[in-house]
Order: C-alpha cells, then sequence, then structure tokens
C-alpha cells in the first residue's frame, strides 16, 4: 500500500499488476503512473490505449488492439508466408 511519508514527491510511480495500479491511483491523480499489466483497458485503468487520459499510462500485454500490427509484423519477418493460421 502507498503511503504519504516524509521522503521528497516522486517524479513518476511504476506499477506493475492490477492490485498496484490500483493502489497508485486511489494514492495520487498528480503524479504520472507508469503501469504493466495483462489488459489496461479491461481492468478499466485507462478509457483507451490511444488516448489513456488521467494520470495512468503504460503496457497493455494482450491488446487485442494490436492483434493487427503483430501479423503484419510477422509476415515481414517471415518471408514467403502467405495464410498464417491462429490457433486457440
Amino acid at each position: 500500500m502507498l503511503q504519504k511519508s516524509s521522503r521528497p514527491k516522486s517524479n513518476v510511480i511504476n506499477a506493475t499488476g492490477d492490485l498496484a495500479i490500483r493502489a497508485a491511483q486511489q494514492a495520487t491523480t498528480t503524479i504520472p503512473i507508469l503501469a504493466f499489466t495483462d489488459d489496461m483497458l479491461e481492468s478499466k485503468f485507462v478509457s483507451s490505449l490511444a488516448k489513456p487520459g488521467g494520470n495512468t499510462t503504460g503496457v497493455s500485454i494482450f491488446a487485442t488492439e494490436l492483434d493487427g500490427k503483430r501479423l503484419e509484423i510477422l509476415i515481414e519477418a517471415v518471408p514467403g508466408l502467405r495464410r498464417p493460421r491462429r490457433s486457440g
């Protein structure tokens, strides 16, 4: 849990995982929060990946919005790949 102390103010908070991100968001609305979690949108930490709003931004590991870009990179990286199949 984040607590106030006599230490100097932070310039940014680095939070990994849903609990740490939520605690940071509850602790401040002014210090920027750099968050790392599975899905920033699903967890409602940000309003969108393009324009997160508020003081929280970061990385969504499972951002499905990036699937198209990942496919483009795969096709570019594997010469001759014509029709990749999705598993799962």
